[in-house]
């Protein structure tokens, strides 16, 4: 070993180049090592997530056999919000605007489930050369991952529920959280919460 190509090379580095080759070594296998735990935590993620979507249908199915807790819209727009949500946070940075926009069009929780289940399982880039793995899930998951918790509270939730575009004139993106989507969700009288 000691006669060594990469033995040489390093024993003839000055000694700060020495430390800075152990540092960036050590990273690259932080790195590595993260990664692959977000792998198989994701991999048992996807597991519930399954479970998650047929517990969601079953539910969905339940609520339209009856005539005044189904969907308001059509698939087609189900359809349309869940690719809109998908593409806001779809690579690089979220556009939280854009969610609680789509999340504004539910009028009750038939169709929170039929958006949920419209959406399914996706998988969203965290953007191309970022260390961070993608994450593939439900709708629930994908907030979880993407959006803070908490939002900081100054949403007009009355207007935002009439008029999403006025509602979320003068509000910067990372103000909004998943709390305003459930403070939204109460304005209309929707019960579901993620």
């Amino acid at each position: 070993m000691q006669n060594g190509i990469v033995y040489k090379f390093y024993k003839d580095m000055p000694a700060w180049a020495k430390g800075l080759s152990v540092v960036i070594v050590l990273a690259g296998v932080s790195l590595a090592g993260y990664r692959i735990y977000k792998v198989i935590q994701n991999k048992k993620l996807l597991e519930g997530s399954k479970k998650e979507t047929d517990a969601t249908r079953r539910e969905l199915e339940r609520l339209n056999s009856n005539s005044t807790t189904r969907t308001t819209l059509s698939q087609a727009q189900f359809s349309s919000l869940a690719n809109k949500i998908f593409a806001a946070m779809d690579g690089y940075g979220t556009d939280n605007k854009a969610i609680i926009a789509a999340m504004a069009n539910l009028n009750n929780d038939a169709d929170v489930l039929a958006l949920i289940n419209a959406y399914g399982i996706r998988k969203i880039s965290s953007g191309r050369a970022n260390p961070m793995p993608d994450f593939e899930g439900t709708l629930s998951g994908a907030l979880t991952e993407e959006m803070p918790q908490t939002g900081y509270g100054i949403l007009n939730y009355a207007l935002l529920a009439v008029n999403p575009i006025a509602g979320l004139a003068a509000i910067s993106n990372g103000d909004i959280g998943i709390s305003d989507i459930n403070k939204l969700f109460a304005t209309k009288n929707i019960s579901y919460r993620f």
